[in-house]
């Protein structure tokens, strides 16, 4: 009875699935976005698929030149960054080629260049002397800001500063610890505290 009771449900079953029919193998599809952060050098492309396969990256730039090339084997999905940086400025198209086509993204790629950098550094063997340097991208107003142990400001200092620039420091009347703060026009760029 068990026996009959079994075969009437797979018979059954398989009815069911004939009658509804099943999925087509050849039908399947992906997706693909592009994200980047303002300002960024970087442009993450997220792909997702519903089957695993063969996915083709290139990003051409404004010629249709192939800049980049990868091909990633048996994946479904990913997210990788991608690093403009040492590009052109201007737009370039992201291609994603697999088995169910090919999408492409415009990307608008451009250099930031108002950004001021330093670099302060204590001179080796020369006592408590320090070295400022930095470049400014663009015409810039920096100023040095030198805190004692107490952080009571000892020395203030503004620079008109654009391109390389660079500026030495004799603390030898501090003793004990103390602060060096950079700043610019727009927000501190450096904070660094000596013990």
């Amino acid at each position: 009875m068990k026996k009959i009771i079994v075969l009437t449900v797979s018979v059954l079953f398989c009815t069911l699935v004939f009658g509804n029919g099943t999925d087509d193998p050849s039908v399947g599809n992906s997706s693909v976005v592009v994200l980047n952060a303002n300002g960024s050098n970087l442009f993450k492309v997220f792909y997702k698929a519903n089957r695993f396969g063969k996915v083709k990256v290139s990003i051409l730039d404004q010629d249709q030149q192939v800049v980049f090339s990868e091909t990633l084997r048996k994946i479904n999905g990913f997210m990788r960054p991608y690093n403009f940086d040492g590009l052109q400025e201007g737009v370039y198209t992201i291609l994603i080629e697999d088995m169910f086509g090919t999408r492409s993204e415009k990307v608008n790629y451009t250099v930031i260049r108002n950004k001021t950098f330093v670099r302060l550094v204590k001179l080796n063997g020369e006592g408590n002397k320090y070295a400022l340097t930095g470049r400014a991208f663009k015409e810039d107003e920096i100023r040095v800001r030198i805190y004692d142990a107490a952080h009571e400001m000892v020395f203030e200092k503004g620079y008109k500063v654009a391109g390389e620039f660079g500026e030495l420091y004799n603390l030898k009347n501090l003793s004990g610890s103390f602060t060096i703060e950079v700043s610019d026009r727009n927000s501190v760029l450096k904070t660094i505290q000596y013990k």
